[in-house]
C-alpha cells in the first residue's frame, strides 16, 4: 500500500502556471469539434488555481482543499486579499462539478466559451492583485 503524502506548498507562480495550462486546455477544448464537457471544468480549474495562487502569494502556508470558488473568495477576503469580481465566480459556480459526465447536461458552446472568458477575468484579477504583468 502506498503511503499518502502531504501536498507540498508550491510558490504562487507555480499555481499560476498550472492555471495557465488549464486555460490553454479550455481553449483547445473549444476548437472544432468543441469538447464543451471539458472546456467548462478546465475553465473552472483555471480560476480555482489562480485564486489559490493568490492565497499562497498572500503568505498562507496551506492551500484550501476545496473546488468551491465562493469558499475560496471568502477565505481570500477574510485573509486580507482583494475581492475578486463576482460575476465570473458566480458563472463558473453555475454548473455542477460533474458536468464532464455523460448523464449531466453539457453546457452550450456559448456557455463553454463564456466560462473561458470568465476564467480569463479571474486570472487577470489575480495577476493585478499580485502585481504581475499580463503574459504576452
Amino acid at each position: 500500500m502506498s503511503e499518502q503524502r502531504e501536498p507540498t506548498i508550491k510558490p504562487a507562480e507555480v499555481w499560476l502556471e498550472s492555471a495557465e495550462d488549464d486555460l490553454i486546455a479550455a481553449g483547445r477544448d473549444l476548437q472544432p469539434p468543441a469538447l464543451r464537457r471539458l472546456a467548462f471544468p478546465h475553465s473552472q480549474q483555471a480560476a480555482e488555481k489562480a485564486l489559490k495562487a493568490y492565497w499562497v502569494w498572500l503568505g498562507n502556508r496551506t492551500v484550501p482543499r476545496t473546488h468551491d470558488l465562493t469558499k475560496l473568495v471568502k477565505q481570500l477576503v477574510s485573509g486580507g486579499g482583494q475581492t475578486p469580481p463576482t460575476e465570473p465566480v458566480d458563472f463558473l459556480e453555475s454548473y455542477p462539478p460533474d458536468v464532464r459526465y455523460p448523464d449531466v447536461k453539457p453546457p452550450s458552446e456559448e456557455e463553454a466559451t463564456e466560462a473561458l472568458q470568465m476564467a480569463l477575468e479571474i486570472m487577470a484579477f489575480v495577476r493585478r492583485a499580485m502585481n504581475l504583468q499580463e503574459p504576452q
